[in-house]
C-alpha cells in the first residue's frame, strides 16, 4: 500500500512540457504517440518496478491548483483555453504500461499526445526517487543530503571566483534543470535554496514550474526532443519535418520561446534547415549533444555567413554539464554568443557514494509509424525500426561530411580542460 506519494502536483514538472503541451493541444490534438522509457545505466530496475506503478497510478489524483494555473498564466504566450485545459486535465494511468522486456523494465505510455505528454518528467523522477530510496537507506538520507549540499558549496566557490574575475563581462547564467533525475524533490528543493542564497545574480532560474512558483524565481523552457520527432510523421514530407516544427512553433508562440532545440537529426542536419528566415526568427539555440565547442563554433559561423551578429544570439547548453564544464564555455564563448546553461543530474543528483541514474523517456511511434531521434553523441540515438532509422539517415544526409572546425589557441586550450574535466 502506498504510504507517500513522490509527485504532490502535476506543475511539478518541466516548463516544456507546458509548452509544447499548448502546441499539441491547438496544432495536433489527434496525434497519437507511444513513449518509451530507456535506461541507459547498468542497473537492473525490475525490482521496482511494482513500487513504481504505486506511484504512477496515484498519479491519477493530482490537478492543478488555482494557483498553478494563475501563475502559468501569467506568461504572455499561454492562452485562456490552454489554462482551461489544465484545469479540467487529469492524468489516466491505465495508459502508462509496465512489464519487462529483454530482461529489463520497460514502461510504455500510449494515447493522445496532448494528454500524454505530462507523464514523462513525472515517470522518469519517480523511478529516479524510488531507485534513491532503495540505495540509501531513510537513516542515512538527511546525512546524504547534507553531503551533497557541501560538495555543491563547495562547486559554488568556482562560480564566485568566475564572477569576480570577469564581472559583467561574462555574465554566468545557470539554470536548475534537475527534476527528472533528481534524487528526491526535497532534495531538488534545498539545491535550490542554496544556489538562491549563494548565486543569486548567476541563477537564471529552473525548469521546475511548481518549485519556480515556490521559490519566486523564473522558470524556463521551450520545446524538447519529442517535439521534432512528432512533426516525422505529422507533417508535410519526411525531409520537410525539421521546418514544419519550427515553422509550427513561431506561428504558435509569435515570437515568444524562440529557442530551437538542434540535435534531432544531428546538428549539421539542424543546421541546412535553418536557413536565414529561422535563423532571424529565433532567438537562439538548444545544445544537447556532441562537442559543445564545436556546436559553438558552427552555430557562430551560421549566423555570420547570414550577416546576423551572433553575440545577439542565445546559445543555451544542457548537455550533462556540471558547474566547472559550464564555466570554462562561459569563459569560452560568453560575448561571442549569449550564452546560459542548464544543469541537471549533478546539481539534484550528485550525492557522495550514490550514482545517479542516467534514463530518459522519448516518443518511439507518433499515430503507429516510427520516429527517431539521431543524436551527436553516441548511444543517445533512440530508434527501434531500423528501417526507418536507415530512411531518416538518408533523407537527411545524416553521413555527409561538414566543413571542418578550427579553434582560435586559447579556445583550444579551454576545450582540452573542459574534456579532461570530470
Amino acid at each position: 500500500m502506498l504510504n507517500q506519494p513522490l509527485i504532490i502536483s502535476p506543475a511539478d514538472s518541466d516548463a516544456y512540457k507546458f509548452s509544447m503541451g499548448q502546441y499539441a493541444l491547438h496544432r495536433a490534438p489527434t496525434a497519437i504517440v507511444e513513449y518509451k522509457f530507456v535506461n541507459r545505466s547498468p542497473v537492473d530496475l525490475r525490482p521496482l518496478r511494482h513500487e513504481i506503478q504505486e506511484q504512477i497510478n496515484a498519479l491519477a489524483g493530482l490537478s492543478f491548483s488555482d494557483a498553478e494555473i494563475a501563475h502559468i498564466g501569467r506568461h504572455p504566450w499561454f492562452t485562456p483555453d490552454f489554462l482551461l485545459f489544465l484545469k479540467l486535465y487529469r492524468f489516466d494511468p491505465t495508459s502508462v504500461e509496465i512489464s519487462e522486456r529483454d530482461g529489463a523494465l520497460d514502461i510504455r505510455v500510449h494515447g493522445p499526445w496532448v494528454y500524454r505528454i505530462f507523464f514523462e518528467i513525472h515517470i522518469l523522477a519517480i523511478v529516479t526517487e524510488v531507485h534513491f530510496r532503495h540505495t540509501v537507506a531513510e537513516a542515512d538520507r538527511t546525512a546524504a543530503y547534507q553531503a551533497g549540499l557541501q560538495k555543491l558549496r563547495e562547486e559554488l566557490v568556482h562560480v564566485k571566483a568566475f564572477t569576480a574575475k570577469h564581472g559583467d563581462k561574462k555574465p554566468f547564467r545557470l539554470i536548475e534543470m534537475g527534476t527528472r533525475r533528481r534524487v528526491s524533490r526535497e532534495y531538488q528543493s534545498q539545491v535550490l535554496d542554496l544556489l538562491i542564497t549563494e548565486i543569486p545574480d548567476q541563477l537564471f532560474g529552473t525548469s521546475n514550474v511548481r518549485l519556480s512558483l515556490e521559490k519566486g524565481i523564473r522558470d524556463i523552457g521551450t520545446m524538447a526532443h519529442e517535439f521534432l520527432q512528432v512533426h516525422q510523421q505529422i507533417g508535410p514530407r519526411l525531409e520537410n519535418s525539421q521546418k514544419a516544427a519550427l515553422e509550427g512553433w513561431v506561428q504558435e508562440f509569435r515570437g515568444h520561446l524562440g529557442y530551437a532545440l538542434t540535435d534531432v537529426i544531428t546538428h549539421d542536419a539542424f543546421l541546412r534547415d535553418f536557413d536565414l528566415f529561422y535563423a532571424k526568427l529565433f532567438d537562439g539555440v538548444r545544445h544537447d549533444s556532441g562537442d559543445p565547442f564545436v556546436f559553438a563554433e558552427k552555430t557562430i559561423r551560421k549566423f555570420q555567413d547570414y550577416g546576423i551578429d551572433p553575440a545577439g544570439k542565445v546559445a543555451v547548453f544542457s548537455d550533462s554539464l556540471n558547474l566547472r564544464k559550464a564555466l570554462l564555455l562561459c569563459e569560452a564563448y560568453e560575448g561571442k554568443l549569449k550564452t546560459s546553461y542548464g544543469i541537471g543530474t549533478t546539481l539534484t543528483a550528485s550525492i557522495p557514494g550514490y550514482k545517479a541514474l542516467n534514463v530518459v523517456m522519448k516518443p518511439l511511434k507518433v499515430n503507429g509509424r516510427p520516429v527517431a531521434k539521431i543524436s551527436d553523441a553516441p548511444g543517445k540515438s533512440i530508434c527501434d525500426d531500423k528501417e526507418f532509422l536507415s530512411y531518416l539517415r538518408t533523407v537527411f544526409a545524416v553521413n555527409e561530411a561538414s566543413a571542418p572546425v578550427t579553434f582560435s589557441p586559447v579556445v583550444e586550450k579551454l576545450r582540452e580542460s573542459f574534456h579532461a574535466t570530470v
